[in-house]
């Protein structure tokens, strides 16, 4: 009976434990702002990298040939980060 109790109790304690931080949503939108800029900036250099090389190019097309529902810039983003797909 004890080890029962010991696991109620140590379920008790862990959940006492646990600290929420506030929501904030300016800083939720900040952190996304930041995110998005991120990506865009990604999406800028590596559509550069691809103009002026033909085997990032091909890797591009690759991609294309794979994931035909995706937009282009997602599909830029995949040839850019795993052209091996």
């Amino acid at each position: 009976m004890n080890n029962f109790d010991d696991i109620f109790v140590s379920s008790k304690k862990q959940e006492e434990k646990k600290t929420y931080r506030s929501y904030n949503p300016e800083e939720w939108a900040e952190k996304k702002r930041a995110e998005r800029t991120a990506a865009f900036e990604l999406l800028d250099t590596a559509t550069r990298e691809m103009i002026q090389d033909s085997e990032k190019f091909r890797d591009y097309l690759n991609v294309a040939s794979r994931f035909d529902r995706y937009s282009v810039s997602n599909m830029v983003l995949i040839a850019n980060q795993m052209p091996h797909i």
